[in-house]
């Protein structure tokens, strides 16, 4: 221990096993170095139920922690725990490859779930679902449970499509799905034939017959 740590208590660190760890009382300088943990491994380090704070081990075992100062004069408890990646469950992806949608916008949607959700140190997930063409972002959902995360993507091009997610959690953690490729219709404009310049503005029903394969399609304008 060091800098601003007036009293420790501590126990042998175990991750992940439910129980306290360390208390300690100090000021905004309190540091904590832990010894003989797995190496290489991220962990949290929850302090007094609410504040967590991130932290990687190095090759050695060994964490250094900066805690903040203790609320009171009373100890101040620290839990231990390693950290997750997000799961996406890519066969939930919708549009799935291959799919042909019938409007835009089109929802594009993935389930995601993450094994600390629930546990004392939580997270959420930010999901963000990317134009696979150019990388630009479509849109972001942010998750608190395991759930389905999902947006609107409106600036679509008639014909194939193709999308991807990443799902990254508040300790850094991330994981990105497979790319998905879809097929949306194109906007056919209607013209006045008698004023060629302007479009039909009046709700009606129109068939176009795609005379390659004479199916015939009826649409309100």
């Amino acid at each position: 221990v060091s800098g601003g740590v007036t009293q420790v208590e501590f126990t042998d660190a175990v991750l992940d096993d439910g129980s306290v760890d360390l208390r300690y009382v100090g000021t905004s300088s309190s540091v904590v170095t832990v010894l003989g943990l797995q190496p290489n491994t991220d962990i949290a380090a929850v302090v007094g139920g609410t504040q967590t704070i991130t932290a990687t081990t190095d090759g050695g075992g060994s964490v250094t922690l900066d805690l903040p100062e203790s609320p009171s004069a009373s100890l101040t408890d620290v839990e231990l725990v390693t950290t997750s990646s997000p799961d996406i469950d890519e066969a939930s992806a919708s549009p799935q490859n291959g799919t042909t949608v019938s409007e835009t916008p089109v929802q594009l949607s993935i389930n995601v779930s993450d094994a600390d959700f629930g546990t004392v140190q939580g997270d959420s997930v930010d999901v963000t679902f990317y134009d696979a063409s150019d990388d630009s972002q479509i849109g972001t959902d942010t998750l608190t449970g395991n759930g389905t995360a999902s947006t609107d993507w409106g600036t679509l091009e008639g014909g194939s499509n193709s999308w991807y997610a990443v799902a990254s959690d508040s300790y850094g953690n991330e994981v990105t799905s497979q790319t998905f490729t879809f097929n949306a219709p194109s906007t056919l404009r209607l013209l006045n034939e008698s004023d060629p310049d302007q479009l039909v503005t009046t709700n009606s029903e129109v068939e176009v017959t795609f005379f390659s394969g004479e199916q015939v399609i009826t649409r309100t304008t």
